[in-house]
C-alpha cells in the first residue's frame, strides 16, 4: 500500500512541475507578447502586411496644410508629386527602402498600418473597417521646400 502512495505522490509531482512549467511559459509569452508585439507586427516578414519587403498599404503622410506627402496605392509607394518637396522633405517622410530610420515611415510604422493591442492587424469586415490610419505631421511642405532651395 505504501508503495501505491509513493508513486502516486510521486506522479502528482510530476504533474504539478509540468503544469508549472506551464503556467510560467504561458506567462513569459503574454509578458513578451504586451511588450514587442507592435515590434512583431511590422517585421517585414509578416505577409499580412508586407510584400517583397514592403509594406502593401499605409496610412497616408499629410503636412499642417493637408498635402499629400506620401501614400500608398494598390501597393506602390507614391510621394509628393513635386520634387523639390519631395528632396525637402526626405528626412522627415523617409525613403523607399526605409533607410532613414528616424523618418515617419518607420517611426510610425505601427499607426500607418492600423495596428492596434486590442484587434492587432486582422479586420474583420474591409469594406467597413478602417485598416489603416492617417498621419498629420506639423510640418508645411512649402516652408521646408522654400528653405531648401
Amino acid at each position: 500500500m505504501t508503495i501505491e502512495l509513493k508513486l502516486l505522490t510521486r506522479r502528482a509531482s510530476v504533474v504539478l512541475v509540468l503544469s508549472l512549467l506551464v503556467i510560467i511559459g504561458l506567462l513569459i509569452f503574454t509578458i513578451s507578447y504586451f511588450r514587442d508585439a507592435s515590434a512583431w507586427v511590422v517585421h517585414p516578414s509578416n505577409r499580412h502586411l508586407y510584400s517583397n519587403a514592403q509594406l502593401m498599404e499605409t496610412g497616408t503622410i499629410y503636412d499642417r496644410k493637408g498635402e499629400i506627402l506620401f501614400q500608398t496605392l494598390n501597393g506602390s509607394k507614391i510621394y509628393n508629386e513635386n520634387k523639390i518637396i519631395r528632396t525637402a522633405v526626405l528626412h522627415e517622410i523617409g525613403d523607399t527602402n526605409n533607410n532613414i530610420v528616424t523618418g515617419a515611415q518607420v517611426a510610425f510604422r505601427e499607426k500607418l498600418n492600423g495596428w492596434n493591442m486590442f484587434s492587432g492587424a486582422y479586420r474583420f469586415n474591409q469594406k467597413f473597417s478602417h485598416f489603416k490610419y492617417d498621419l498629420h505631421l506639423t510640418l508645411d511642405a512649402q516652408l521646408c521646400s522654400t528653405a531648401y532651395t
